[in-house]
């Protein structure tokens, strides 16, 4: 079991795009070259300080979570009074979804989800700006085949079509239709917005090009800092993290988390960036530990359950791993999360609980909804874990080999040309996959190295 590092442009419709619309393959070896010296200049070097994150870690009252509360509950009282007004079912999704992003409660994502999809059954889906944010919430909640049919009804109501073939772009790359993404992103007309440079961003890191993915990503920034949009600008701060931490750019990655923390001390998606640098980086389990342990209390994610236990696991501690396994299955078995997890998932029955059938039917699931590299990846890892390696190399030849850069797919490829005795593939990914050890964390690395 694994949990790889956060992926760049991380969810990127989800609470970022809900907050701001609301309320308003090949690469080339030219970045594999400016990767290795970026790591090289600035991995060893990282300064992490306790000092300069301690302050996060007990955060002051969040005055936000009071403000989104208060309007959930008066939009509340007024539907309650007068039913059926769509106008006010909107506005409680609008602080619905706020309240999931800062609490990671997802009880509020299935409100805000009901609450649109009453309101678009209300007024006969003839909305597009209803529509999108419907699609936005199905996003989240991984509906992908549901938020493209949304998309395409309110295209055909042509309402601000710039917004809808924004959102297009992101649903299709979610399906793995990558050249109708492509056109998508191609229709943009304003070129040099905040929107379109992160979707360019996002396209240039699925085609492996990390360097340009940083390029515009950093120009995605410099024009939130121009139009004063503290929410934009926070979103790119952690982004850039993100992306720095793939180029082994450690201290770039840890000083935007911080200034992420800067513009909001409750941002619990910095915070979890600063603790995977602590333990993949720096092998501090324990300050890793001290700020996960500080998350559970005040964010109600599963992931820092499942990242307890990948740390116990690098520690020898096969109880305590077993025991935050336990807790992140039984949390993300509950009906609300639908198949929001169902990745990890499909990983964990495979590798650690061994029941393959139910990880391979799973696979087939996602890859029903969404036929993408990823999904197929993962129903060749199910398949070899249940002993069919041939079948398992099948699969990861016709879906996932050259159509993926992401290093945990090159390494469960890796994996599978070793059980099926192809040394020479696995000597060639192997150099590569010792490249991304801190985006796979110790406990692959240790893996890595057995190749």
């Amino acid at each position: 079991m694994h949990l790889a590092y956060s992926s760049p442009v991380h969810i990127l419709i989800a609470s970022l795009f809900f907050t701001v619309l609301f309320s308003c393959q090949q690469g080339d070896t030219d970045t594999k070259e400016d990767r290795k010296d970026h790591s090289a200049s600035n991995t060893k070097n990282a300064a992490i300080a306790r000092a300069d994150y301690a302050m996060y870690l007990q955060p002051k009252n969040n005055n936000e979570l009071e403000k989104q509360q208060k309007e959930y509950a008066f939009w509340e009282a007024k539907i309650e009074k007068t039913p059926g007004q769509f106008p006010w079912l909107v506005k409680m999704a609008i602080a619905a979804n706020k309240l999931f992003d800062i609490t990671g409660d997802v009880k509020y994502l299935n409100l805000a989800n009901d609450h649109l999809e009453s309101t678009n059954k209300i007024n006969n889906r003839s909305s597009s700006d209803n529509l999108r944010s419907l699609a936005r919430c199905y996003i989240t909640q991984h509906r992908f085949k549901d938020s493209h049919q949304a998309l395409l009804d309110a295209e055909e109501l042509g309402e601000k079509i710039d917004e809808t073939n924004k959102m297009l772009f992101d649903v299709n790359m979610e399906l793995g239709d990558y050249e109708t993404a492509e056109t998508y992103l191609n229709k943009i007309k304003e070129k040099s917005s905040f929107d379109h440079l992160i979707r360019k961003s996002k396209w240039e890191d699925h085609n492996g090009n990390l360097d340009k993915a940083i390029t515009y990503m950093e120009s995605a920034l410099k024009n939130a800092k121009l139009q004063k949009n503290e929410t934009l600008t926070l979103w790119s701060y952690t982004n850039l993290a993100d992306y720095y931490g793939h180029a082994g750019r450690i201290e770039d990655s840890y000083n935007n988390y911080l200034k992420a923390l800067a513009i909001n001390p409750n941002d619990a998606y910095a915070m979890k960036g600063i603790a995977w640098i602590l333990y993949s980086h720096q092998k501090d389990t324990a300050g890793a530990k001290e700020i996960l342990n500080a998350l559970i209390k005040r964010h109600d994610s599963p992931d820092y359950f499942l990242l307890r236990s990948e740390i116990a696991e690098y520690e020898g501690n096969e109880a305590e791993k077993n025991k935050w396994l336990d807790m992140y299955l039984e949390k993300i078995n509950k009906p609300e999360y639908g198949v929001m997890y169902n990745k990890y998932k499909i990983e964990l029955l495979a590798e650690e609980k061994g029941d393959f059938q139910t990880a391979k039917q799973l696979a087939k699931d996602e890859i029903e909804m969404r036929p993408t590299p990823q999904s197929y990846d993962l129903l060749a890892w199910a398949t070899l874990k249940a002993g069919e390696k041939k079948e398992a190399l099948s699969i990861i030849e016709r879906h996932v080999v050259n159509k993926s850069f992401e290093p945990a797919l090159l390494y469960h490829t890796a994996e599978i040309y070793k059980a099926n005795g192809n040394k020479k593939k696995v000597d060639e990914f192997k150099p590569e996959l010792l490249e991304s050890v801190y985006e796979l964390g110790p406990v692959m690395g240790k893996r890595i190295e057995l190749l």
